[in-house]
Formats: structure tokens, C-alpha cells, sequence
């Protein structure tokens, strides 16, 4: 509480460094040192004081805060974020200082930050502790006790958030590598990282450790060879990454889709068995209408003019059928993440889960589709319905990642058991 020469309160003041401090400081010394009564002179003050606050709020009227964002509104507990500040206008002469805080103690921005004159904003560090768990923490910026805005943040636990595998498609016996990459930086200790595959083709270090201040590691895992390959993954506590072992055996052969693989080659990856025999037959219900696709798992799949898509166990018993609303040309690709696609003359092109035959999802097209689909690398699913469109379905969840109105075929087949017209070729793609 400041007071007059003669000890008697005059009020809260601000701080001395204020503007208003130093005219308010000046008011009353001209008042105190007049005759008038006591009284005059506090009423004096008085309004003098109140008119000095009214001319500072107009001063600021310009510069009151627009918006408060954080860079990093999910960050690692240890992580440091940025926050910025904008202010609606250019900051006055005395600048502007704007107060700070966190319903969080795991979120420590600075008390206040200060705003120069002529600027429009201000950016600064927020400060962040380590969690088990994740914690959000709402900041408020405020000036004086004019104007304050909010803004949130999350503080997450250390983890790793992906473990990719530049190449997931690994000929048994071939060793592959791995990244792992965290959400934040390693603490001092460095920080370990539990591997695990319920696959036994699947050769794992137990752990790998990322160095302190590191962002990721990479790692070399092997494989066992197989006679016939598996689709499996690899896991942490956090994510899981499919990766397909091949094997030996035609199994693997890479016969998944027609004409072999994106490109359109028609060319084994496995040596072709010069003398054949047969080990088994399959009767059909109806007439086979489509090539055979052959899974990594020895699975056989093709399609009927009844519009049933057949599975077969490598012995050559039944697995399972689909029934479409129409016959089947489409000779089904079977892609990486173990769905397998194919169009039927119902006019849908379909995604179903290889295993079980269950329905992953299906595209209408509208018209009979007798093109057999193609399978990229990053997993888009391109089929060709008409000669004149082509589509890019996205493999995970249909829906469409790219549409020309311009064929593009490998060859365009009339087949006698498809709707006059219709095509049965198949996209291709440069090798």
C-alpha cells in the first residue's frame, strides 16, 4: 500500500515501472502539495485516477490478444513446445506483458512473456515434465484483467510411435531391418524398446535400446525358411507392423495375381516343376470362370459363374465360399495385409478377409465388373470395370484414391461367360 508523505494510504498503485504509476505518482504531488482540504484533494485523486485508467484502457483497446496456439498441442512428457501469442494490433509504446498459466504442473510455461512495442506477437518455450500416462493441461494467457484466451495440450508418455520395414516382403531365410522411431527424445538412461512376433519364422533380438537424446534405432532381424510362406508381424508395446515371410514352395511362388505381379510379367519367382503330379481334384458347383490365385499359405482362390469365390486347403478340401449376386471373371489378387480383391458382374468390387471369406468391404461400380484387380506396393488396389475408367482403391478401406476415364490395360480379353462387352483384363503398371 503506498502512502503520502504524511503516512496516509492513497490506494493500490501498480508497479512502479507502469506508466500509469508514474503519471498517478505525478497527479498526486501536485495535489499534495496544494492548500486545499484533505478531502478536496482525495476526491481530486480521485478522479484524477479514474480518468488516468480510462485513457490506458483506450491505449490498449488496440492491442488486446487475437489468438494463443502451441505448436506441439501433443508432446512427449520432457519435450519442450512453443507457444505464440498475436495481439489484435501493434503493441503500444510500454509494450505489452502478458501473464501466463497452466492447470498442470507437468506444463510450465513462463510467468509472463513480453510483447515490444510496435510488435504483433510473441512466441516462447512451454517447458513439460515426464508422465505414465497421458496428461492434459489447459494454458491461459491474460492481460492485466482485461482479455485471456485458452489453449490445450496434451503430455504424452514416452513410446514408440511406429516400427517400419522398408521391405516386409522377406524370402525365408533372408535377414530384414527395421526402424524404430519414438514420440520424443531418449532420457539419459536411453530407452529400451520389447520385441515380439507370434511367429517363430520370425527371428528377434528380446529388446534394442535407442541412445540417450535419440529419436529412433534401426535393427537387422532374421527369417527362417519356409516351404511355404506366412503372413505375420512384428510388435512392441505400442504398434505392430505386418511383414510377409515367403517361402520356398509354389505357395510362394508369387502367383497372387493375375499375370503374377503389378507389372504384368507372367513370370515365376520359384523354379516351375518340370514333372507335375497330381496330388488332388476339385469338383466345382458351377463352371470355373477365373485363373487360380495361390495365397502365401498354400490356399487356392477362384471364382464360379454361380458367383461363389472358392477357397481351398492346400489338400484341395474346402475352406470356405462367398456368394456374389452375380458370376465371377475377376481373377482375385490377394494383397500383403491378407484381404484378397475381386470384382463380380453384380457390378462390386470386393475385399475379403483370406482366412475366413468374412466381408472386409465392398465398391459398387454399378456395372458388371470383369477386370481382375492389381496390387501395388503401397497397397492401392487398381481394377479397370470399362475400358474407358480405371480406379485406385485404397486396399485397406475402399475407398477410391484415384479415377481416370482412360482404360489402362494389359490386354482387354472377351470372355464367353461375361456380359457382352465387359473386360477382363487386368491394370498394369511399369515394372
Amino acid at each position: 500500500m503506498a502512502q503520502a508523505a504524511d503516512g496516509a494510504p492513497i490506494g493500490n498503485t501498480v508497479d512502479h515501472g507502469d506508466i500509469g504509476s508514474q503519471i498517478f505518482k505525478e497527479v498526486y504531488k501536485m495535489n499534495f502539495h496544494q492548500s486545499a482540504p484533505r478531502e478536496k484533494g482525495a476526491k481530486f485523486l480521485t478522479v484524477m485516477a479514474i480518468a488516468l485508467w480510462a485513457t490506458l484502457a483506450a491505449a490498449q483497446q488496440g492491442s488486446t490478444l487475437k489468438s494463443f496456439t502451441i505448436t506441439q498441442p501433443f508432446s512427449a512428457g520432457g519435450e519442450s513446445a512453443t507457444g505464440t501469442i498475436t495481439l489484435t494490433a501493434a503493441a503500444p509504446a510500454q509494450g505489452v506483458t502478458v501473464q501466463l498459466t497452466s492447470s498442470s504442473t507437468k506444463v510450465q510455461p513462463p510467468v509472463t512473456v513480453s510483447i515490444p512495442p510496435t510488435a504483433t506477437a510473441v512466441q516462447f518455450a512451454i517447458a513439460t515434465s515426464t508422465v505414465l500416462v497421458n496428461v492434459s493441461a489447459t494454458l491461459t494467457a491474460r492481460i492485466a484483467k482485461t482479455t485471456s484466451l485458452a489453449c490445450s495440450m496434451v503430455i504424452e508418455p514416452l513410446q514408440v510411435v511406429a516400427l517400419s520395414i522398408p521391405v516386409n516382403h522377406i524370402s525365408g531365410g533372408q535377414n530384414g531391418m527395421a526402424k524404430i522411431t519414438l514420440n520424443g527424445h531418449a532420457p539419459a538412461g536411453g530407452f529400451v524398446v520389447l520385441l515380439s512376433s507370434p511367429s517363430e519364422a520370425i527371428r528377434l533380438p528380446k529388446n534394442v535400446s535407442i541412445p540417450a537424446l535419440g529419436l529412433s534405432t534401426s535393427f537387422n532381424f532374421g527369417t527362417k525358411a519356409l516351404s511355404g510362406g506366412i503372413y505375420t508381424f512384428i510388435q512392441t508395446s505400442d504398434v505392430v507392423t505386418p511383414v510377409t515371410v515367403w517361402g520356398t514352395g509354389l505357395a510362394s511362388s508369387g502367383w497372387a495375381q493375375q499375370y503374377g505381379n503389378a507389372s504384368a510379367t507372367s513370370q515365376a519367382v520359384s523354379p516351375i516343376i518340370s514333372s507335375p503330379v497330381q496330388s488332388w481334384s476339385y469338383v466345382a458347383a458351377a463352371t470355373v470362370t477365373t485363373q487360380v490365385s495361390i495365397g502365401l499359405d498354400g490356399r487356392l482362390y477362384f471364382g464360379c459363374s454361380d458367383g461363389n469365390l472358392v477357397c481351398l486347403n492346400p489338400d484341395g478340401t474346402l475352406a470356405w465360399k462367398f456368394k456374389t449376386g452375380g458370376g465371377i471373371n475377376s481373377t482375385c489378387a490377394i494383397g500383403a495385409n491378407g484381404l484378397i480383391y475381386f470384382g463380380s458382374s453384380d457390378g462390386n468390387i470386393y475385399a475379403l478377409q483370406a482366412t475366413s471369406g468374412a466381408l472386409s468391404w465392398n465398391y459398387s461400380n454399378g456395372k458388371s465388373v470383369g477386370s481382375s484387380p492389381t496390387i501395388t506396393p503401397d497397397g492401392t488396389v487398381y481394377i479397370s470395370p470399362s475400358s474407358t475408367l480405371t480406379l485406385g482403391l485404397n486396399g485397406s478401406n475402399g475407398t477410391v484414391a484415384f479415377k481416370s476415364k482412360n482404360g489402362n490395360f494389359r490386354s482387354e480379353v472377351k470372355n464367353k461367360e461375361a456380359p457382352s462387352g465387359a473386360h477382363t483384363g487386368s491394370p498394369s503398371l511399369p515394372g
